[in-house]
């Protein structure tokens, strides 16, 4: 059992985690947002239990591979921390909360291994695709940071209802 520690896992494709079995994975909870990119971003990211996400103190990496058998039996892969702040804030600030925020596209594993469509009230509509394609990366570009802000997310309880 994790003794109360919260998961939630982002994936794009197959996952072979069973979320919610008691006393097992019950503080687990996989989404899997399908829309028209057909790459995804392999990020980790930890708060260590200390402070919910996300916080200036988690620790964040990227990787070349997602966690799959075949990319991690027989290859070399790289997981490497975020060490500069402006990239790790924006990783977490815009990334991992657009991810977390969408309602559009999202599907949740259930413990049987089925997904379901998660619905939410019209009030919560939110697609994270749709936030990356209107919000660039300014990552690597100096001042023009400072003028061309995209949007700010802000973590928010989703409810759930009909669409």
């Amino acid at each position: 059992m994790l003794l109360g520690l919260k998961i939630h896992l982002f994936v794009r494709g197959v996952c072979c985690l069973r979320p919610g079995v008691k006393d097992r994975s019950e503080n687990i909870f996989v989404k899997s947002i399908i829309g028209r990119f057909l790459e995804h971003s392999r990020i980790y990211c930890f708060s260590n239990g200390t402070k919910k996400m996300p916080n200036r103190n988690a620790k964040v990496y990227i990787s070349s591979a997602d966690l799959m058998p075949r990319n991690l039996n027989r290859r070399v892969e790289l997981l490497v921390p975020i060490e500069n702040e402006t990239v790790h804030e924006q990783i977490l600030d815009q990334i991992m909360l657009a991810n977390y925020l969408d309602t559009n596209q999202s599907w949740e594993l259930e413990a049987d291994g089925n997904y379901k469509k998660i619905k939410y009230s019209k009030s919560d509509s939110f697609s994270a695709h749709e936030y990356f394609m209107n919000n660039p990366s300014l990552s690597g570009r100096g001042k023009a940071k400072l003028r061309m802000q995209p949007k700010q997310l802000h973590l928010r309880l989703i409810k759930s209802g009909s669409n």
